[in-house]
C-alpha cells in the first residue's frame, strides 16, 4: 500500500511529514494549520499538529484515505488510543445530552442532599464527572452552585477547591453546609500558604474556598481532585495575569473542572480560548492554532479577537460537551417578565462642554496618522474613555436621581448601579434624605453585608452599587424588582449580571432594567459597542440566532468613540 510521508509524535504534537498536495487536503480538514515547513532536499513537506483527542480521532480518518507511516509501534498505539479515546466520550455525551425532556438522566450520580436538587442539575454534575471538565453557561439563578455541590459528593472529586469572588466566600461556605452538611469546609483567607490540615485540627478538608485576590499566592501549593470556578470569565485574560496563571496551573492538575458562568466572556469571542484553558487545558490546541481555526481579528490582544461564527462555535462546544447552555424555560422555572426600558435622559451640555479642548486633543491623538508611539496611543486611548465616560455620568447624574427619586416615590425598592466616585457624590447628595446605602468596592466586606441587609429589610428604598461588586449575590430579588444603569459599562456582561441580581429565583414580579442614555457624550457610542459585544456572546450560547442578526464588529471602540466626538464637536462649533 501507498504511503504519503510520516507520522511522528514530538511533545505533544503531531508531525506530518508529507506530499504538498495532501498539506493541501489537511489544511482543509484541520483550518488551525499554520504555514507548513518545507524540509531541506526533500519535495515533502512537514505541519505540526496539538495532539488533543479530537485531532487525533480526525487524523485516523483522514489516514484512511492517505496513510502514513508512523515512526514506530508506539506512535500508531497512541493514535488509535487516543482516537478510541475520544469515540467513547463523544458516544457517553451524546447519549446524555441527547436525551428526552423528563426521562431520568443515564446512569445519573445519586447522591444524598439535605435539600433535594433538581434532575437537571444532577444531569450537570454528570456531564462534569463525564468529561473531567465543562462550562455551566445557565441562565442565573438556575442553581449552578447547588450542581457543583452535588457533584462534590462524589469521593473521586475531593478534595476540592472553589475559586470565587472577594465577597462570596463566605456565601459558598454557607451554601455547601447547606446542601451536604457533612462535607467539611475550610476558607482560605491569606495570600500566603500555610498548613491547612494544622488550620483544620490536624485533618485536610473535603473543600477549600478562596478568593480570586489570593489564589496567586496558593499556585503551587493546591493540588485538589477537583476545581470548582465561579464567574470564570475572571479568568478570561489568561495566563498574562498571576492569578490567571495559578488558575491554569491548579486545573491542569485537577481531575474534574467545572466552570460556572451563565456570562462565560466579557468583551469579544477570542477570550473564550482562555476559559476553555482552564476547563479542558489544550481542547481548543494553542492559542494560534484557536484563532486561525475561529477566529478573525488581532491575535495578539483576546479581547479584540472576533469569532468567525459564534452561532457554530457554541454548536461545537456542545457536541464536545464542553458547555451545557440551560435557560429558564428549559427546565420549566420561567420567571415573571423582564422589561428593559432604554429612556433618554437630559443632560448638563455646558459640563460636557467643559473638558471640550481636552477630550479633542486625546481623540485627535489617538486617530493621527503622525509618528507617534503606540504606547502614547494606548494612554491617550484609556484617558479619553475615562474621561469622556466620567463626564457623562456627571452630566446626567442629576435627572437619573430624579429618575430613582420618582421610582422609589411610586413605591419602589431601586438599585442602582454606578461606577465613577463623582457620580455616586451627586447621587448621594440629591437621594439624602433617602438615606442610600452603599455596595462599592470601598467598602469592608461587613459594610457590603449591614448595606444588604437593610436594603433587604426595607430599612433604606435605594440601594447604589458599583457596576462590578455584586456578582454573585444573591438575596435582593426578594424585595426589590426595579434596576436603574445609571452608567454603563464597556461589557454587556456588567449590565447582564447587574440585572440578575433580582432577575432570578424567588423573584415573584415583573422585573424592570431601566437605562437612562444622555443623546451626547459617551452614552450613544457605548451602547452600540455593547450590543455588538453581545452578539459575540448571544451567538455562542444561543444556537437560534443566526449570523445574517449579528452586527459587524468594530474592534477598535475607544477610536470610534473618538471619531464620533470630533465629528459631533466640530458639527456643533
Amino acid at each position: 500500500m501507498k504511503t504519503y510521508g510520516q507520522l511522528l509524535h514530538r511533545k505533544g504534537s503531531w508531525i506530518i511529514e508529507t506530499e504538498p498536495h495532501v498539506i493541501i487536503r489537511l489544511r482543509r480538514v484541520f483550518q488551525r494549520i499554520s504555514k507548513p515547513k518545507p524540509i531541506e532536499g526533500e519535495t515533502k513537506q512537514m505541519i505540526c499538529l496539538t495532539d488533543t483527542l479530537e485531532t487525533s480521532r480526525e487524523l485516523e480518518w483522514f489516514l484512511t484515505r492517505f496513510p502514513l507511516k508512523p515512526e514506530n509501534g508506539a506512535t500508531e498505539l497512541r493514535l488509535a488510543e487516543r482516537a478510541a479515546k475520544h469515540r467513547d466520550a463523544e458516544h457517553q455525551v451524546q447519549e446524555l445530552l441527547s436525551r428526552e425532556p423528563g426521562k431520568k438522566p443515564v446512569k445519573a450520580p445519586e447522591f444524598r442532599t439535605a435539600i433535594p436538587v433538581r434532575d437537571y442539575q444532577k444531569e450537570g454534575a454528570q456531564l462534569g464527572l463525564l468529561t473531567g471538565g465543562t462550562l455551566l453557561a445557565w441562565d442565573m439563578g438556575l442553581g449552578k452552585s447547588a450542581c457543583s455541590i452535588y457533584m462534590l459528593l462524589d469521593p473521586r472529586t475531593r478534595p476540592a477547591l472553589i475559586v470565587t469572588l472577594t465577597a462570596l466566600p463566605d456565601q459558598w461556605e454557607s451554601e455547601v453546609r447547606k446542601f451536604a452538611p457533612k462535607l467539611t469546609t475550610h476558607v482560605i483567607r491569606s495570600t500566603r500558604p500555610y498548613d491547612i490540615a494544622k488550620a483544620c485540627g490536624g485533618k485536610f478538608p473535603d473543600v477549600l474556598i478562596i478568593s480570586y485576590s489570593k489564589i496567586a499566592g496558593w499556585k503551587d501549593d493546591l493540588i485538589v481532585n477537583s476545581f470548582i470556578v465561579d464567574e470564570i470569565q475572571e479568568f478570561r485574560s489568561g495566563a498574562d495575569t498571576k492569578k490567571g496563571a495559578a488558575g491554569q496551573a491548579i486545573a491542569k492538575r485537577a481531575k474534574f473542572v467545572l466552570g460556572l458562568s451563565g456570562t462565560p466572556f466579557a468583551n469579544m469571542g477570542g477570550e473564550a480560548y482562555h476559559i476553555f484553558e482552564i476547563i479542558r487545558s489544550g481542547y481548543l490546541g494553542t492559542y494560534r492554532e484557536f484563532t486561525t481555526e475561529w477566529c478573525v481579528g488581532d491575535s495578539e490582544n483576546a479581547g479584540r479577537v472576533k469569532l468567525k461564527d459564534p452561532v457554530a462555535f457554541g454548536s461545537y462546544l456542545r457536541h464536545a460537551g464542553l458547555m451545557d447552555r440551560k435557560t429558564k424555560a428549559d427546565v420549566g422555572r420561567e420567571l415573571p417578565k423582564l422589561n428593559k426600558i432604554i429612556q433618554i435622559v437630559d443632560h448638563d451640555h455646558d459640563h460636557l462642554r467643559s473638558i471640550q479642548d481636552r477630550a479633542r486633543a486625546l481623540a485627535e491623538t489617538i486617530l493621527s496618522k503622525t509618528e507617534r508611539t503606540r504606547g502614547a496611543k494606548m494612554q491617550a486611548s484609556e484617558e479619553f474613555s475615562n474621561i469622556l465616560r466620567r463626564v457623562t455620568g456627571e452630566a446626567k447624574a442629576p435627572w437619573v436621581a430624579d429618575l430613582v427619586r420618582l421610582l422609589v416615590e411610586s413605591g419602589e425598592s431601586v438599585l442602582c448601579y454606578l461606577w465613577h466616585r463623582s457620580v455616586y457624590a451627586i447621587i448621594l447628595e440629591r437621594l439624602k434624605d433617602l438615606n442610600p446605602c452603599m455596595f462599592t468596592g470601598s467598602e469592608s466586606p461587613a459594610q457590603k453585608a449591614e448595606s444588604k441587609r437593610k436594603f433587604c429589610a426595607g430599612e433604606t428604598k435605594v440601594l447604589l452599587m458599583s457596576l462590578r461588586a455584586g456578582t454573585g449575590l444573591d438575596g435582593l430579588q426578594h424585595n426589590c424588582s426595579t434596576v436603574v444603569h445609571g452608567e454603563l459599562d464597556w461589557t454587556p456582561m456588567a449590565h447582564d449580571q447587574g440585572t440578575t441580581r433580582i432577575y432570578r429565583d424567588g423573584q415573584t414580579k415583573p422585573v424592570f432594567a431601566y437605562f437612562p442614555l444622555a443623546d451626547d457624550g459617551s452614552d450613544p457610542v457605548v451602547s452600540d459597542v455593547l450590543g455588538v459585544k453581545r452578539s459575540q456572546l448571544e451567538g455562542v450560547r444561543d444556537l437560534s440566532v443566526g449570523m445574517d442578526a449579528l452586527p459587524p464588529v468594530d474592534m477598535n471602540h475607544v477610536k470610534l468613540l473618538a471619531e464620533t466626538y470630533l465629528s459631533r464637536t466640530r458639527k456643533s462649533a
